[in-house]
């Protein structure tokens, strides 16, 4: 066991006695690592299907990297080379399911990861012959197959369940799938070009007349888009919520200017990250958005022109991308946003402006690229 303990410090003496001879029940490290995936899964998992989902991506890697490590050890000529490449993954295992943690967490400190990575890669020099560059070599490739075909693996998992697997700031996401039919399109279309024509959501009965249909038949794909979470609709039927656009006033002001003369305002969208990307959906326009800074109080505007943050009376003002829109909003500072931010905060999902109008422009330009006629 000591030596086991000494190879965790990259000891070079520590491995090889490891390797040789392990230590005394080994293998229950196995057991253990699938037992601790399951109560991770049930601990964290919002629902069945998406802990299934979550439960069998870390025992996809545990069977690739084990195949894929004793194959690796009987091509280096390793003796008892299953043994061996079953030694060096499970010394390997114990860090790993800590990085499964953090990725289950969404902690920034899924970085930890590269800690296992490194202990096989050093391990596998002394797996097999005396050639330690061919070995490292070797074992490279090994943990490179084993996460890039886990990832494919999950990606492919993921469409199984309906949803789509993205990376998003250090963070593995499950996003459901969303299918639109024509008339879909055509109203969110109309939703999001109509809004600054109109100076508001356009509810139902104007949508009617933009898309020369029957009210009932727009209310029933209003109901759908309700149901996929594209727009918010009251019991009364009104649209309060049409993303990115806000029927009602949310503290996210927003003026489009077309161009000289040409500006449709105030409108009011969802949240910072929208407002930060409303001038993506409109080609050549200039955004300006006034809001207010949620922990003192004080007035902002910033302006969007191509792309750029042109001008703003808070360029040192951050936004913090809660897990939901209603928990998007702008800060004076990152201790600002710490100290006020309600419920559980996490640093990691504090954005600079700069990097927060990318992510926006992402959000408003995925709408454009889907359903935007």
């Amino acid at each position: 066991m000591n030596q086991t303990i000494k190879a965790y410090f990259f000891s070079r003496d520590g491995f090889e006695k490891y390797l040789e001879k392990g230590f005394p029940g080994w293998p229950f490290v196995f057991f253990v690592y699938i037992f601790f995936i399951a109560a991770l899964v049930f601990v964290t998992a919002g629902s069945f299907e998406i802990g299934l989902f979550t439960f069998i991506q870390p025992l996809i890697f545990l069977f690739l990297i084990i195949v894929l490590t004793a194959l690796g050890a009987v091509i280096l000529g390793a003796e008892e080379p299953i043994i061996r490449g079953l030694r060096l993954v499970a010394v390997c295992l114990p860090p790993t399911g800590l990085a499964w943690f953090f990725l289950a967490m969404k902690s920034v400190l899924v970085l930890f990861m590269i800690y296992p990575a490194i202990l096989f890669i050093y391990g596998s020099a002394f797996i097999g012959s005396r050639d330690k560059a061919l070995n490292i070599f070797v074992g490279f490739l090994i943990i490179s197959l084993t996460i890039g075909l886990t990832f494919f693996e999950s990606k492919l998992t993921a469409r199984i369940f309906d949803h789509d697997l993205v990376v998003n700031e250090l963070r593995l996401e499950l996003r459901p799938i969303k299918n639109y039919d024509d008339d879909e399109i055509s109203i969110l279309s109309l939703l999001v070009i109509g809004t600054p024509k109109l100076g508001m959501i356009p509810q139902a009965v104007d949508l009617a007349g933009m898309a020369s249909v029957s009210e009932d038949s727009v209310r029933k794909v209003l109901y759908q888009l309700d149901l996929k979470g594209d727009i918010i609709i009251t019991s009364e039927g009104e649209i309060r919520f049409a993303y990115p656009w806000a029927d009602f006033d949310n503290g996210y002001q927003v003026f489009l200017e077309f161009g000289p003369g040409s500006v449709s305002g105030p409108l009011w969208v969802s949240d910072a990250l929208h407002g930060l990307g409303i001038s993506a959906l409109f080609a050549g326009s200039k955004t300006r958005i006034n809001s207010t800074l949620k922990d003192t109080g004080d007035s902002l505007f910033i302006e969007v022109a191509d792309g750029q943050i042109v001008n703003s009376d808070h360029p040192e003002a951050v936004v913090y991308q809660g897990a939901s829109y209603s928990d998007v909003d702008f800060y004076s500072s990152p201790s600002g946003a710490k100290t006020s931010h309600p419920g559980r905060f996490d640093a990691t999902r504090l954005l600079r402006l700069d990097r927060a109008l990318i992510i926006g422009e992402s959000l408003t330009g995925a709408m454009k690229d889907k359903w935007i006629e």
